[in-house]
């Protein structure tokens, strides 16, 4: 039950930029960056570098590229410190998002 509390609060934006947007030294081709924010200390390396994973499998996917291409995708996350998120008009402490589900 508690992964389906925190898939629930999971959120996805898409930002396509207009072509010629970005640019880069070396070619024109697509670079992706996943930014990903999340509650300081839910992330030890293992989930981290899992994380990174799984996000890059999924850019790669929908753009049709394949994983030579994985360094196109930057992921970069962004650990929140505890006190510092806010949801419902107050803020929310990593221990009371945890503690929605009893199990």
């Amino acid at each position: 039950m508690k992964e389906e509390i925190f898939r629930s609060l999971l959120w996805s934006y898409l930002h396509v930029l207009p072509a010629g947007a970005l640019v880069t030294a070396a070619d024109d081709a697509p670079r992706f960056r996943v930014d990903v924010t999340v509650p300081f200390g839910v992330l030890d390396d293992e989930r981290r570098a899992g994380l990174v994973r799984e996000a890059t499998d999924l850019v790669l996917a929908a753009a049709g590229l394949g994983p030579d291409q994985a360094l196109r995708v930057w992921v970069l996350i962004h650990e929140q410190p505890d006190g510092t998120w806010g949801a419902g008009g107050k803020i929310m402490r990593y221990t009371e998002v945890a503690g929605l589900s009893t199990d």
